[in-house]
């Protein structure tokens, strides 16, 4: 039994080398320590878990000969790189948090450490910020991109897969990655955590330049970044619990602190009745939010979203994009995401940028570039969300009135600056006015999408007798009824933009 169990704790750390690289470094002592940490059994919810002798027994070398400083704590609520900015397996030489549990993002000051015991100011919480604290709210941490450029080796040559990338994306928003298949999405969301390294620029995360961390400083960084996959990377032999707890057990934190840590996440996520449940019982969605729980159990204060809902079905990718908008805001944290689904970034999204062949072509609020696409690859992405012109419509469609009783189809386009009015329509156009379709949301509190309306062509009105007609033209009465449906609507500028589509017989 034991041989058995060994054998297949060797089998998962070859795997865990692997798929655990996108959150760590892994030293050479923790790849050697590997099949033993995860053939240790974890301790249930509650457990009293082992002692600080225990644990001193079974990391001898990391046990102090004297009390030492607490080091300094991090917003991951684990303990940051000690002045000298060694590690052990991820936990302090010093032997950090010596009652045996981390402490709850109590740091006490206003710095935290950088390699080397560079002392990196944090951002200091706004008032609004300071009001949630009491809730457990944290703060999510900016992403600044100075010049990037990211360049592959190809037997072609270079290809240039990111160019000129300038780019800040404030703590605790929500941001939105979008463009067409190879227009460098992914690899700009590798650069945050470092999976890639940039050809050129600089990338920093709250002011600290990425680029030159050593090891120990990229444990450090990766601690603070969670990330969740298309696929969900879950180890089908491992609980859920178990799987939610692996990062945090090959970063070697107390076992008590590893059991609280990962019901909290559970529990955040909705999944707490199912911590002994395995993968293979669970639905898609419930996968998912597994692997959000365990982007989640570190701490993390930037949540990268890797096509997260691209596998999910359109319920449980409503129910996904609620839980990441309800993480947002309870937790603070910056989310940034990749996906192809222009509707996931119409409803959870607060700031988008368009890539388009390596460049930035378009950014900005999602009201605003959803609203008024300036780029020719934005408007591109958006089309599907737009409703055609109704079959029944578009057959009848003729650039001339056919008919003295004729109805002219105009497009009423809406991009967040105006609120359509109907009644406003009505009293511009002088008589009642037709509804064929509508295509309008409301995104970040603006109006956007357009109205096709269909209203009657106008005529002359022969209310003036002639004689009153000045030379050279109509009376201002008739030249106001003359005048066609576009232009009226035009100069009362009830929308943003406004198109005739042409003319239709009215039906009896």
């Amino acid at each position: 039994m034991t041989r058995s169990l060994a054998l297949q704790a060797g089998n998962l750390a070859d795997r865990l080398r692997t798929a655990l690289s996108s959150r760590f470094v892994l030293r050479p002592s923790l790849l050697a320590s590997l099949p033993g940490r995860l053939a240790a059994p974890l301790p249930a919810a509650g457990d009293g878990g082992q002692t600080a002798d225990a644990a001193s027994q079974r990391h001898p070398q990391a046990a102090p000969t004297q009390q030492a400083d607490p080091p300094t704590l991090g917003r991951s609520g684990i303990a940051d790189a000690p002045a000298n900015g060694t590690f052990y397996d991820g936990a302090c030489h010093d032997g950090a948090c010596h009652d045996g549990a981390c402490h709850d993002d109590a740091f006490h000051d206003s710095t935290h450490h950088a390699v080397g015991g560079t002392p990196v100011a944090k951002a200091q919480p706004s008032n609004g910020d300071a009001a949630d604290a009491g809730e457990g709210r944290r703060r999510g941490a900016s992403i600044a991109f100075a010049q990037i450029r990211k360049d592959y080796a190809a037997p072609t040559g270079r290809v240039s897969a990111l160019r000129g990338i300038d780019l800040t994306i404030p703590a605790g928003r929500i941001f939105g990655i979008i463009g067409r298949s190879g227009a460098g999405k992914s690899s700009l969301l590798r650069l945050i955590n470092r999976l890639e390294m940039p050809s050129a620029g600089r990338i920093a995360i709250d002011g600290l330049p990425i680029g030159a961390l050593d090891e120990s400083g990229l444990v450090a960084l990766r601690r603070r970044i969670g990330m969740v996959f298309q696929h969900f990377n879950l180890l089908a032999s491992h609980t859920v619990r178990a799987n939610v707890a692996l990062p945090l057990r090959v970063a070697g934190v107390p076992a008590p602190e590893i059991a609280r840590r990962v019901d909290e996440a559970l529990a955040l996520v909705g999944l707490l009745d199912k911590r002994d449940v395995y993968p293979s019982r669970l639905s898609g969605g419930q996968k998912q939010r597994v692997g959000i729980a365990r982007a989640l159990v570190s701490r993390p204060d930037v949540l990268l979203c890797d096509e997260a809902t691209s596998a999910l079905d359109p319920e449980s990718t409503q129910a996904i994009l609620q839980l990441l908008r309800d993480i947002n805001r309870r937790l603070g944290l910056t989310i940034v995401l990749i996906t192809h689904e222009m509707t996931v970034i119409r409803e959870i999204c607060d700031d988008v940028l368009v890539l388009d062949r390596g460049e930035m072509v378009e950014t900005g609020p999602v009201w605003r570039v959803f609203g008024h696409p300036r780029h020719e690859a934005t408007r591109a992405l958006l089309r599907p969300l737009e409703h055609a012109l109704p079959e029944e419509f578009a057959t009848r469609l003729r650039p001339t009135p056919p008919s003295p009783a004729s109805l002219e189809v105009l497009e009423l386009r809406y991009d967040g600056t105006r609120e359509p009015d109907l009644a406003a329509l009505h009293e511009a156009l002088g008589g009642p006015v037709q509804l064929l379709q509508g295509g309008v949301d409301r995104i970040q509190g603006h109006t956007q999408g357009r109205l096709l309306i269909a209203v009657r062509t106008p005529t002359v009105t022969q209310s003036t007798p002639p004689t009153a007609t000045p030379p050279g033209g109509l009376d201002a009465h008739s030249a106001h009824s003359a005048r066609s449906a576009t232009e009226r609507l035009t100069h009362a500028a009830l929308a943003t933009e406004i198109r005739s589509l042409g003319y239709v017989a009215a039906r009896a």
